[in-house]
């Protein structure tokens, strides 16, 4: 098992119920991938289980980040204390390897619900909406657009601080280059498509 793809293969094993939605609309896409046009070809990017997969840990960077920042910051933030990322060093450290089936149900669980506070961080106001539209490219049914409007362009400009600031720390971060690729291929085009090619 590739692990680029090692968290969405154990969350589509099994998991919360309330996520077998989510998991029919990936198990019956799997064999799409993603595109881009240049000089009107289609040029492949990756696969959806690679996209699925870096926006799903692209989220719970945001989400790392946010938990770390808005304390500092002065506000206090919680972000469903009753689950399993209570503790900022282990999150990120769940991050950093990128291979745990909990950053799926996570990054899920941030369609609707981000800490509070967490649009009083740069940019993140416009990240937050951004991410939901991305969510919803990758896990509604029949979705087969994801255009940069609303917020989408917010995302990678974010990641890549988040990036930066996860390596000051000393973690190595396993899908960096697949983040690199997917959103800035976004960033070019503002376009992706989803296609059986």
């Amino acid at each position: 098992m590739s692990n680029l793809i090692a968290p969405l293969e154990y969350f589509l094993e099994g998991g919360h119920p309330e996520f077998a939605p989510h998991r029919a609309v990936a198990n019956a896409t799997r064999h799409l991938s993603v595109y881009r046009v240049e000089n009107f070809r289609l040029e492949r990017v990756c696969s959806l289980d690679e996209f699925r997969t870096v926006v799903s840990v692209g989220g719970m960077m945001m989400l790392t980040f946010a938990l770390e920042m808005l304390p500092l910051k002065g506000f206090e933030t919680t972000w469903r204390s009753e689950f399993e990322f209570k503790d900022v060093p282990t999150l990120q450290t769940m991050v950093a390897q990128g291979n745990s089936p909990l950053l799926i149900e996570g990054a899920n669980r941030l369609r609707k619900n981000w800490p509070n506070h967490a649009g009083r961080l740069t940019g993140y106001q416009g990240g937050m909406t951004g991410y939901g539209r991305i969510w919803d490219a990758c896990w509604l049914e029949r979705r087969q657009v994801l255009d940069a409007e609303h917020g989408v362009a917010s995302v990678y400009p974010r990641l890549k601080e988040i990036m930066k600031y996860l390596k000051t720390k000393g973690f190595r971060l396993e899908h960096e280059a697949l983040i690199h690729t997917a959103f800035g291929a976004l960033q070019k085009s503002s376009m992706l498509q989803f296609l059986d090619v």
